[in-house]
């Protein structure tokens, strides 16, 4: 940790930052919810004398470390959530509590690595995200589909979801959970 008042005072000043927007981002419906330890080191910008500041900012700082290192503080990563929602797309479902705000995914575009006829008319698609998706209704849309291609899949109206082909071909798909 970096010695020097000015140091302290920038790495004080970006643990502020970044403990600011993770309070901000991460709350439960209809309330905010932060950390003790987060709001320790919010109390902190309200001293004035440089030198009990920056012993506040020590004592805070080593306090999140141990909740962090105790299991009981994350601090989310606002791309990194968006990552994992973009994963988990097609699974359906709520996500566990509490949650950070990101933007909802409606669609994916990804790209065809290979696909496989199951045996009773429908297709397996594997594509370069790593999943895997299942036509749900018989379709005739191998002809349409080649390796390297990118398609759409997008979220129905009533929970369902697409991967659309072209502009005038879709079909109902279902990502298969073993992937």
């Amino acid at each position: 940790m970096p010695e020097s008042p000015r140091a302290m005072a920038l790495a004080a000043s970006a643990l502020i930052a970044l403990l600011g927007w993770s309070a901000a981002a991460v709350a439960s419906p209809g309330e905010s919810q932060r950390s003790a330890a987060v709001d320790a080191v919010l109390a902190c910008r309200g001293i004035d004398e440089p030198s009990r500041q920056l012993d506040c900012f020590r004592k805070a700082a080593d306090g999140l470390y141990d909740q962090q290192a105790g299991g009981k503080l994350v601090v989310i990563d606002k791309d990194k959530v968006a990552a994992a929602k973009r994963g988990l797309f097609g699974f359906g479902g709520a996500p566990a509590q509490p949650t950070v705000k990101a933007p909802e995914i409606k669609q994916v575009t990804v790209k065809l690595v290979s696909l496989s006829d199951r045996g009773d008319g429908r297709l397996v698609f594997s594509f370069d995200d790593g999943s895997t998706w299942r036509e749900t209704e018989p379709a005739p849309i191998g002809h349409a589909l080649r390796p390297g291609q990118s398609v759409v899949i997008e979220r129905g109206v009533l929970g369902g979801y697409f991967l659309d082909v072209s502009d005038r071909i879709a079909v109902r798909v279902a990502r298969d959970r073993g992937a």
